[in-house]
């Protein structure tokens, strides 16, 4: 069961256009004031639910394989919202998965604790050691826990929280005042992100900088600081990704890590694609 969504929830009172493009991309509408990609045909909270429980979705075993990489790309956002920041305090992950986040932000000094509704995801970072809670961000209050905190991390999870106006002001009341949102999501005016985060019923959403930066303000944050990016991917775990990539394309990852040449073009792809939006905002 689904449920048809036919204006934006962003607050636009405004329709949907339907996305111009076939495949994965059939069920997504377009808003006609502020640009948001949205899944018209979205699952209910059950269905959503459901995904995360049984590992289907942000399946753990991509993100075990794309440890290496996801830690370089961590530590550099770290180090990036740590120029607004006196000292590291109390950081919290939302959508943490088997806890990679955690170990780079611990590594410089935060004390971590994270949740996540993957069971399995979450057993993994408890066998490293890891604070992580199980379930969802709407099954938890600041004192549950450990809150409120210096800082929330968000990363590519916005996209799939059915109602991100909602997130956003849970997550502002998880933090201290002028605590830190680190928020990073696909971005949609990248034709690679509109290529392959085109996923029906796990990408909910897809956010220009403008829609996001205008979303983040109305729920009562400052923007310090917005960008496009991208982050190090690993060639060799999309083999356990959700991501359509095509048997022609697949045949071309495994021909490249066979050949030794995944490291470089993960670097490559890096500094070119510029697929993600990254924001660092202030509560105020």
């Amino acid at each position: 069961m689904t449920v048809e969504r036919q204006s934006c929830p962003l607050g636009c009172d405004a329709g949907l256009d339907r996305l111009a493009i076939q495949g994965a991309g059939a069920s997504y509408g377009v808003c006609r004031v502020c640009g948001l990609i949205v899944d018209m045909q979205r699952p209910t909270h059950a269905e959503i639910r459901a995904q995360y429980q049984n590992d289907r979705s942000s399946p753990s075993a991509y993100y075990a394989r794309c440890e290496h990489e996801d830690l370089q790309t961590f530590r550099r956002r770290l180090r990036l919202m740590g120029r607004f920041v006196p000292r590291p305090g109390r950081l919290l992950d939302v959508g943490c998965s088997t806890g990679t986040s955690l170990v780079a932000a611990r590594a410089l000094g935060w004390q971590t604790a994270g949740i996540d509704p993957n069971p399995v995801a979450v057993q993994i970072a408890r066998e490293r050691g890891l604070d992580v809670e199980l379930g969802f961000l709407g099954d938890f209050k600041a004192g549950d826990i450990g809150g409120p905190f210096d800082c929330v991390v968000l990363s590519e999870v916005l996209e799939h929280l059915p109602e991100p106006r909602q997130a956003l002001e849970q997550i502002r009341s998880l933090l201290l005042p002028g605590g830190l949102l680190l928020c990073s999501t696909p971005n949609a005016a990248s034709r690679l992100c509109r290529l392959f985060q085109l996923k029906s019923k796990e990408h909910l959403y897809l956010f220009s900088i403008d829609n996001l930066r205008a979303l983040v303000e109305s729920r009562g944050f400052d923007i310090c600081h917005c960008q496009t990016t991208s982050r190090m991917r690993s060639l060799a775990g999309m083999e356990a990704s959700t991501t359509e990539i095509g048997t022609l394309l697949r045949w071309f990852v495994a021909v490249t890590c066979r050949l030794g040449l995944d490291v470089p073009l993960s670097r490559l792809m890096a500094r070119v694609m510029r697929d993600e939006i990254l924001t660092v905002a202030r509560r105020r």
